[in-house]
């Protein structure tokens, strides 16, 4: 796995922003829809990276699904409120996420693995939940298991806290159990004050 950029740069810093519905992550208009042209030139572009980054001798691919970036936006319903056939309830706003997974997996191969990060919260709300029950995330994975994904690289704000009352299972481990697939935990960056307090008791 590698990134195509020097680590905290942004790729292309001057190129105008695009998302689902023109909104951003505080709620606010400042673009244009994306046309369906313009989903299925991003597709595209997606497939042309894998297929480089296949060429070029990396073990994996991971597409980027959380934390606010385009994937993710298609996701939430609070930046895309379109009314085709990406945007509407919980699967319908994945169908952009399974249309891409299927093109890479196309492009690559049965074989060559495809990963794919997912958060609950976003940048602009360490608290929201849109997958606020087990049953919302098993239906979410499905859909992306059917679509191609391999591994799930699950992103939590503090990974020691239990995604759901009544189980002590973080994201990663509720990802683990309805999946059955390889999954990788991170989050809490900046928080380690707060996590080895937990066992300091300060």
């Amino acid at each position: 796995m590698g990134m195509a950029r020097p680590a905290g740069s942004q790729p292309h810093p001057d190129a105008p922003s695009i998302g689902p519905s023109g909104i951003d992550l505080e709620g606010n208009q400042v673009g244009e829809p994306m046309s369906e042209e313009e989903i299925a030139t991003i597709i595209q572009a997606f497939v042309d990276a894998a297929v480089h980054a296949k060429r070029l001798g990396f073990d994996g691919i991971e597409i980027q699904g959380s934390h606010g970036y385009l994937v993710d936006q298609f996701f939430w319903d609070k930046t895309n409120t379109r009314t085709d056939r990406y945007g509407g309830n919980l699967i319908k706003r994945t169908q952009f996420a399974t249309e891409l997974i299927q093109a890479i997996r196309a492009a690559v191969g049965p074989d060559y693995p495809i990963a794919i990060r997912l958060s609950q919260w976003k940048m602009s709300d360490y608290y929201v939940k849109p997958l606020d029950t087990p049953v919302k995330l098993e239906q979410f994975l499905n859909v992306l298991v059917q679509a191609g994904v391999d591994i799930f690289h699950c992103s939590t704000r503090r990974f020691w806290e239990p995604e759901y009352e009544g189980s002590e299972l973080g994201f990663a481990g509720w990802v683990k159990k309805l999946t059955g697939k390889p999954t990788i935990a991170v989050g809490s960056v900046g928080l380690d004050d707060e996590f080895t307090s937990l066992y300091t008791q300060e």
